[in-house]
């Protein structure tokens, strides 16, 4: 398992637990051919994972509520597109 595999499993479970927009992740995750068991098993690849939070990201209201709970964790990802 990578870092950022790990880093994405604690993602995953911070979303569900704290309800950060499951919803919106479910269809991210969905229109990146992801799912669950797939994050569990780490068979993404690093850049899958960053694309996908990425996406994730963008996809978040424009509104200061969601700098909040796994905000930061999903940020620390997303931004590593531009690595």
């Amino acid at each position: 398992m990578t870092t950022l595999q790990g880093n994405f499993k604690l993602l995953v479970a911070a979303i569900n637990e704290q309800q950060y927009y499951p919803q919106l992740f479910a269809e991210e995750l969905h229109k990146h051919e992801m799912d669950p068991d797939g994050v569990n098993n780490e068979i993404y690849t690093d850049k899958q994972i960053i694309r996908m939070c990425h996406d994730f990201w963008e996809a978040l209201p424009d509104s200061p509520a969601i700098r909040r709970g796994p905000f930061f964790a999903l940020c620390n990802i997303a931004e590593r597109i531009f690595d």
